[in-house]
């Protein structure tokens, strides 16, 4: 019997995208008024879900999103 599927984990395995991940939430961010670089993102959010990571920001820019907005990011 061969091998029939091999699984690879990419991401932050093989390919670390993380701070690419960073500054797309950062272009996305300013789309919404808030301000912040890809490098802070990436030094103070890494490895938060994409919806905490945002309400995360928000908070620390004393800003409020609406759940709207938070979902369309």
């Amino acid at each position: 019997m061969g091998l029939k599927l091999c699984l690879y984990d990419w991401d932050g395995t093989i390919a670390d995208n993380e701070y690419a991940l960073s500054e797309a939430v950062s272009e996305i961010c300013a789309q919404y008024g808030l301000i912040i670089s890809g490098d802070e993102v990436f030094l103070k959010y890494s490895g938060y879900g994409s919806e905490e990571k945002f309400k995360l920001i928000a908070q620390s820019l004393n800003k409020t999103l609406e759940p709207k907005h938070i979902s369309e990011m």
